[in-house]
């Protein structure tokens, strides 16, 4: 009884489970076993001669869509050779004829490569017809995904032309070609999604002029190009057609096929994107770690797209990737086939622009419905290497799927601390990028930066940067807490990139023994900590990595001097906060804005200092340019200088025209001169202004110039320099006319000479120097230790003594300055 039973199960209930000539074999979730011939020497050694795979089939062809589970020996590495072998081998099974397939492609990753190829019907290709073979670089083949259309049997010679199909495109979108448009058959881009306002899409347009890509404002066409269409439903039979696009802001994407013997339109679809309407929130840290969360918006350019599975279709795309971030094979395996509104052809239309770069992988054998998201923007890329192909894949059921239309989606430290961090370093590079860089200081880095959150450094502990690029580790390797949570650590290395497009400090080729490049290093992370500082209105840079670490803390607030320098390749850090220090101790003691003085630091880099002494000189020439007064650029002076940045502590002269910092007004004719100077074009004198003549014939005429210096207190010593000019009469013999004296006072009672024209002291005056000079003589006093106080006086003093005589030029003072003592550099 039960040999029959068994037999009659073998002979009549299996073949009738069977279809196909008994290829396949239907199970209960709705896929198939298919059964690939048994004889064939690619079957894997060991294999019981059949070789079985799961397969997902086409309904409408009743060919394999997707095959998978099951592994072949090796064909060749040859990729397309092993492809095609592998093909004619299990035609009877596939369906393939390898004789209509034609372009192939070959890419590689990894371990994995993949063969595509372009299925054709009379050198017309067939839209959306394509086969891709999966497999190891041996040869190993491992899966299959196919849309190819079987049985095709059509006139292939067009009767209505290209230029007929064109007219009735544009008649049924209502618009008219510009004039200098011409047609192209260039593919189409893939969408970007969630760039919906008017401010969004200029954004999106000038960051492709500055990739030098196509700008999405122009309207682009695409076609009329021939091809065999079998995709419309309720269509029994493939139609020659023309396919026809037209890409641009006022008219959406939309693509036509127009029956190419008939000119009846086949059929219609957008390429925009719809369907992601709704927000993204995160859970972000304001400044570091240790504080509190908040709750985020994630704007300004990121995307998030919602896929919903709607009849197969593969995008024929092109990837324009012109920062070689990825291998552009990927996007060809899978894509869902976008849900549209077929109602909405103008621009009232929620608008998606074109966006250039890369799509998510998804498994060729997953279908129904999958949200990809991805943090990126114009300006900014994050990727998460803890996860595949740099994206998030969430695939739910592959076979019924309700439409979704709204989502939100939260991003929350405790739900998932590895896309916590990418949300948490989107939100402040983002931020940093849009509100700080190009809001407060008009700067565009001009590329698309990218950061690589869990980076696996060899100790898995840090943040750095380089190219454009900034890699996070998660401190999972040892003492750092994870560095995406550190507000200043991202901003410091997001600083480096801009100090780069502005001009390289450091060469990454130097020596890091070599004093320069020690030297190099630490004014590229004087820049770094300061503006991460200045971002976060706090003068603590590393607080939240080095929490358990104190020591690695920099301290803005606390004063270093060039006396501290460590001349060694791993002190750039130490080295930095020299400067930095003295940065943040301008920015606290001058009543300016932040803002203005932040402005004065940025613009400094583009002097492009390699030292903390050339950045000191270029922030004073700046702060001279931007029109700062001469009592804040000594102030700016004596921070450098406190810090031995600098050996001036004071510089007068006269750049810009104006006796700032004396005491008011001028006695007797001293003024602001150009008849002659020392080193800018301007001199304190002491005769008469034009259009009067240049001298001092008044009658009798006497006056004080005086000068206040401050903070020398805080010096142990210091000298006090001046150039001077002078045309006058004999101050000394026979008798003394027109006296020169400059005398110095800590109080403005006691007054000490160190300057006398009528004196025979060579210590006030030296023998040699006659009435009429006519030259440029410097002064050099060294100051007592009971002249460095808070406030010194400097006063310069002319008497012409009588009335008659005084045709001369008279004095000229230029090029005051003072300079404290225990300077490096």
């Amino acid at each position: 009884i039960t040999m029959v039973i068994g037999f009659l199960v073998l002979v009549f209930l299996i073949p009738l489970a069977f279809s196909n000539n008994g290829r396949q074999f239907k199970l209960p979730d709705g896929s198939y076993v298919l059964e690939l011939s048994t004889s064939e020497k690619s079957l894997e050694k060991g294999h019981n001669k059949k070789a079985l795979g799961t397969a997902v089939m086409n309904p409408s062809t009743g060919l394999p869509r997707f095959v998978h589970g099951f592994k072949t020996k090796p064909l060749g590495k040859d990729g397309k050779r092993a492809a095609k072998e592998f093909l004619k081998m299990h035609f009877d099974s596939l369906g393939i004829d390898t004789s209509t397939l034609d372009n192939a492609k070959e890419t590689e990753v990894g371990s994995t490569k993949h063969v595509r190829f372009q299925q054709m019907y009379r050198n017309i290709p067939v839209e959306a017809a394509e086969v891709l073979v999966h497999m190891t670089t041996d040869g190993e083949i491992m899966g299959l995904s196919s849309n190819y259309q079987p049985d095709l049997d059509l006139d292939v010679t067009p009767k209505i032309t290209a230029d007929e199909a064109l007219a009735v495109f544009l008649k049924e979108l209502g618009i008219e070609l510009p004039k200098d448009e011409s047609t192209t058959n260039a593919d189409i881009l893939p969408p970007m999604s969630d760039i919906t306002s008017e401010e969004g899409f200029e954004m999106m347009a000038a960051s492709y002029v500055l990739l030098g890509l196509e700008n999405p404002l122009k309207p682009v066409l695409h076609g009329p190009e021939l091809v065999i269409y079998h995709k419309a439903k309720g269509m029994k039979k493939a139609s020659l057609s023309w396919r026809i696009s037209y890409s641009g802001k006022d008219v959406g994407g939309w693509v036509y096929y127009i029956d190419a013997h008939t000119g009846k339109i086949i059929s219609t679809y957008d390429s925009r994107n719809y369907g992601t309407k709704g927000s993204e929130f995160a859970r972000i840290y304001p400044n570091d770690g240790d504080d509190n969360l908040s709750d985020v918006l994630l704007s300004n350019g990121y995307i998030s797209t919602l896929y919903e599975y709607y009849g197969w279709y593969w995008y024929d795309t092109k990837i324009t990737d012109p920062l070689g971030w990825w291998d552009s094979s990927y996007q060809r395996y899978f894509h869902f086939s976008v849900n549209y509104d077929t109602s909405c052809k103008k621009r009232t239309c929620r608008y998606i622009p074109y966006y250039p770069y890369r799509y998510c992988y998804c498994s060729a054998y997953a279908g129904g419905h999958a949200i990809l998201f991805r943090l990126a923007g114009p300006k900014l890329w994050v990727v998460n290497e803890e996860n595949d192909y740099d994206c998030w894949i969430y695939t739910f059921d592959r076979y019924h799927i309700p439409a979704v239309k709204d989502h939100n989606h939260d991003y929350d430290k405790d739900d998932d601390e590895s896309l916590f961090d990418s949300a948490n370093v989107f939100y402040h590079v983002n931020d940093s990028l849009n509100n700080y860089y190009l809001a407060k200081h008009n700067f565009d880095l001009g590329y698309q930066v990218k950061c690589v959150t869990h980076h696996a450094d060899p100790n898995n502990l840090y943040l750095y940067a380089h190219g454009d690029t900034i890699y996070i580790s998660d401190g999972r390797g040892g003492f750092l807490p994870d560095p995406a949570w550190a507000r200043d650590g991202l901003l410091h290395e997001l600083q480096h990139l801009v100090t780069n497009k502005i001009y390289e400090p450091y060469s990454l080729g130097s020596d890091p023994d070599d004093s320069k490049a020690i030297m190099e290093r630490g004014v590229a992370e004087s820049f770094s900590d300061y503006f991460s500082c200045v971002q976060t209105e706090d003068p603590d840079q590393g607080e939240w990595a080095y929490a358990n670490y104190q020591n690695l803390i920099r301290h803005l607030d606390v004063r270093r001097n060039m006396s501290e320098y460590v001349d060694a390749a791993d002190a750039y850090h130490t080295n930095s906060q020299i400067y930095s220090s003295a940065l943040w101790e301008i920015r606290d003691d001058l009543d300016i804005p932040d803002l203005t003085i932040d402005q004065l630091a940025f613009h400094h880099l583009f002097w492009k200092p390699k030292s903390f002494y050339e950045a000191c000189n270029a922030y004073l020439n700046e702060a001279r340019n931007s029109g700062f007064s001469t009592p804040q650029i000594w102030e700016m002076n004596y921070n450098f200088a406190r810090q031995g940045i600098t050996e001036n502590l004071m510089v007068e002269s006269f750049s810009d025209g104006v006796a700032d910092g004396w005491q008011t007004p001028l006695g007797g004719l001293w003024h602001i001169s150009s008849s002659q100077a020392h080193l800018t074009p301007y001199s304190l004198a002491y005769n008469r202004q034009p259009p009067a003549p240049t001298d001092y014939n008044v009658g009798i005429t006497s006056g004080n110039a005086i000068l206040e210096i401050k903070h020398l207190n805080r010096f142990d010593d210091a000298d006090l320099s001046f150039w001077f000019w002078y045309e006058i009469e004999s101050s000394v013999l026979p008798w003394p006319r027109d006296i020169l004296t400059v005398s110095i006072s800590p109080d403005g009672d006691n007054w000490t000479t160190i300057l006398d024209s009528s004196s025979h002291d060579p210590d006030l005056w030296d023998p040699s120097w006659n009435q009429q000079q006519r030259t440029w003589l410097n002064k050099t006093y060294s100051l007592d230790p009971n002249e460095l106080v808070s406030s010194l006086l400097v006063k310069f003093y002319f008497n012409s003594v009588t009335a008659d005589s005084n045709i001369w030029q008279g004095w000229y003072i230029d090029d005051i300055r003072v300079t404290v003592d225990g300077t490096m550099f």
